[in-house]
């Protein structure tokens, strides 16, 4: 649905995610049945939270972390952080500071917004830092809208999609009869479509960065220096230069062959936006150039990375793809130790499982 402060957010202003944000808090300041549908929504992913909370956007704390909106009880103890994502990254902060913000005492959830179409990207890379933080997680629930894990007896994490949200509290209102916040939220509607979808947004000084340059550049180097080692290794194979690069308006790559598959390693911009937040790709065709069979073996052979957490393999036009999760903060050499060895786990697994029959039921 169009409305006028999706058109003034994308096309006046430079921080539209803050808007959407301001946006929703203001309609939970203000409205009891958007509250309503929230607390019954809180109720569903963490039962004993406190149905009672009162909503501030930017909350500033002694760590430093800037929340988009926060749920305080009436002893002020933080029990609900909501954070709201359209299409930029998470920041170091996320999720691990903002679990920590949470009240130890009482029942709290951390809950992130995102749109649908990367709540699976977004969720994996969250229980993958979780992960490298050392947190536990348990009992993971993933329903057609709502993805959440028990961090701890008290602390629950979620995801749900702007659109499943605002949809839930436009049906209270609709209930409540509540016509004066009706017209706001659906103005708030009209702004999360438009950041939704993949229209061009006007550009930003911080988007033209040379650092940004640079960066796609060495995601690039990357794909060639990861083929160098693996051939230098005697681990790939070009075919004496037979096999060479790939490339396009959104990708750069490198064919190769690794014990008798053929694949690609690519820095694939497509597959960054849409699938998964990670630059680099690993395209697995099989041991015939993209035989409809042999990628059908290929992704049967690999099928059990399509139920990780997070996810290990999509299947785009056919053709398996596996991201490539890049460490942060490394040198390049442990960087490239690391990427190698993302590659040989997936070829090891393919290796033994490809010849492997299968029935077809």
């Amino acid at each position: 649905m169009k409305s006028l402060l999706g058109f003034l957010g994308k096309n006046f202003s430079t921080q539209t995610e803050n808007l959407a944000t301001e946006a929703l808090t203001y309609i939970l300041e203000n409205s009891t049945a958007a509250r309503s549908a929230l607390t019954k929504l809180n109720s569903i992913i963490q039962p004993d939270i406190n149905p009672q909370l009162i909503y501030h956007s930017q909350v500033y704390g002694e760590d430093a972390a800037i929340p988009d909106v926060v749920g305080f009880d009436y002893n002020q103890e933080s029990v609900q952080i909501i954070e709201a994502k359209f299409w930029a990254g998470l920041t170091e902060n996320q999720p691990v500071t903002y679990l920590k913000r949470l009240s130890e005492n009482q029942p709290s959830l951390l809950l992130f917004l995102v749109p649908h179409l990367r709540m699976e990207s977004i969720w994996g890379e969250l229980l993958f830092r979780l992960g490298e933080n050392g947190f536990d997680y348990q009992n993971i629930k993933i329903q057609d809208n709502i993805f959440s894990a028990e961090i701890s007896p008290a602390k629950m994490l979620a995801i749900i999609s702007w659109d499943s949200l605002l949809n839930l509290m436009l049906i209270e209102m609709e209930l409540q009869r509540d016509e004066a916040f009706k017209g706001d939220l659906l103005q708030l509607k009209g702004l999360c479509n438009e950041l939704d979808n993949d229209a061009f947004f006007p550009i930003q000084s911080e988007e033209i960065s040379p650092m940004i340059a640079r960066r796609n550049n060495n995601f690039s180097d990357l794909v060639d220096e990861i083929i160098y080692k693996g051939i230098a290794e005697n681990y790939f194979s070009n075919e004496n230069g037979k096999l060479r690069t790939t490339y396009g308006p959104y990708h750069y790559g490198r064919f190769f062959k690794c014990n008798d598959f053929y694949a690609s390693l690519v820095f694939n911009n497509i597959a960054w936006g849409d699938l998964y937040n990670t630059p680099i790709w690993l395209e697995i065709y099989g041991k015939e150039w993209r035989s409809p069979i042999h990628l059908n073996k290929v992704k049967l052979a690999l099928s059990t990375l399509q139920i990780e957490t997070p996810r290990r393999l999509y299947i785009v036009d056919g053709t398996p793809y596996i991201p490539i999760f890049l460490k942060t903060g490394t040198e390049k050499s442990v960087l490239l130790n690391d990427i190698m060895k993302q590659i040989q786990e997936v070829f090891t697994m393919l290796q033994l499982n490809f010849d492997q029959k299968t029935v077809v039921k």
